[in-house]
């Protein structure tokens, strides 16, 4: 009876936000609440760190102002946000195990799925948008600058965000029809970023074999820029391709999960926290995306570096 009238407050505050939180708060081992609660702490700020500091290395170099480190720039501050969700998901952890109202409880499982939610999407959007404009460099190479802009970028960006808090906002209405939605664009984002990089591989490839059947039947110097220009590409493109793949793997235990629960139409304690271990799971990724690209793109990471230098001599000069 005390469950059920529990069940009711629940319901009162926290509306269609029925999750493992209030189901399970009183099931669950409290060591799931504090392993993925301290794990959370710990990488929250060096998420938040990392990723700004490749924000604003970036966009204070300007030769690195293009549009396809623009889209790295919103990838970044995307995993900046999930850095701070990752704080609001600590807490929301740390309140289970104490004695925490439940309205303070719902308030932050409200704020920790609709923002997670939200800049997970971003997440697959950017992505998306990433491989396509790789795509769009490949195929029309020339015309490429004059076809994609800053400006066309941003407006895009502003297009994706408003999409995505959008949906977000679904959770409201119906958790059935945002499920629907979020099944959609991620499926579709996967076919569409596996469908780029498939037409970029076969292009770089064929292109590769005619700069160097040109290069062998005249030995020219514009050839072999050619040949570096290409390999420049196809190296860029590959660790994109990698990041992309790498991201993937950190949801992939989440989606299983996910549809584990669908599935079996039911939840219990095992699966609750397995959920929280894969959502904690997925917050690493924020913080792994900005090393892979710092390690993977070598002028981004000497724009890093340079900031960082003259950060330090400002600081021992005051």
């Amino acid at each position: 009876m005390d469950h059920e009238n529990g069940n009711t407050s629940v319901d009162n505050v926290c509306g269609t936000f029925q999750s493992i939180w209030a189901d399970y708060s009183d099931r669950l081992d409290r060591n799931v609440y504090i392993i993925n609660a301290t794990f959370s702490v710990i990488f929250c700020f060096p998420t938040v760190a990392i990723n700004l500091i490749l924000f604003i290395a970036v966009w204070r170099t300007s030769t690195l102002r293009t549009p396809s480190n623009i889209l790295i720039c919103v990838l970044a501050i995307t995993d900046l946000c999930v850095g701070i969700v990752e704080m609001i998901f600590a807490g929301l952890l740390f309140s289970m195990i104490t004695n925490a109202i439940q309205t303070i409880k719902c308030v932050l499982a409200v704020l920790s799925r609709l923002l997670a939610n939200m800049f997970a999407e971003m997440s697959f959007l950017t992505f998306t948008a990433i491989s396509v404009d790789k795509l769009l460099m490949v195929h029309f190479h020339l015309r490429y600058n004059t076809l994609v802009t800053i400006p066309k970028i941003l407006i895009a960006v502003t297009v994706i965000s408003c999409l995505c808090g959008g949906i977000a906002a679904l959770n409201f209405i119906s958790i059935k029809l945002y499920t629907a939605f979020i099944a959609v664009i991620t499926c579709t984002c996967f076919i569409v970023a596996f469908i780029s990089y498939s037409k970029i591989y076969r292009t770089v490839i064929r292109h590769q074999q005619e700069i160097h059947e040109q290069t062998m039947a005249v030995a020219t110097r514009g050839g072999n820029n050619k040949v570096l220009e290409l390999a420049r590409f196809k190296k860029r493109t590959f660790s994109m391709m990698c990041i992309y793949c790498i991201f993937l793997l950190f949801y992939f235990p989440y989606i299983l999960i996910i549809i584990i629960m669908m599935t079996l139409k039911q939840e219990n304690t095992t699966l609750a926290a397995a959920k929280i271990y894969s959502i904690t799971f997925i917050f690493l990724n924020s913080f792994v995306n900005p090393l892979l690209i710092c390690s993977t793109m070598r002028e981004i990471r000497k724009a890093m570096r340079h900031m960082l230098s003259i950060t330090k001599q400002k600081k021992n000069g005051t």
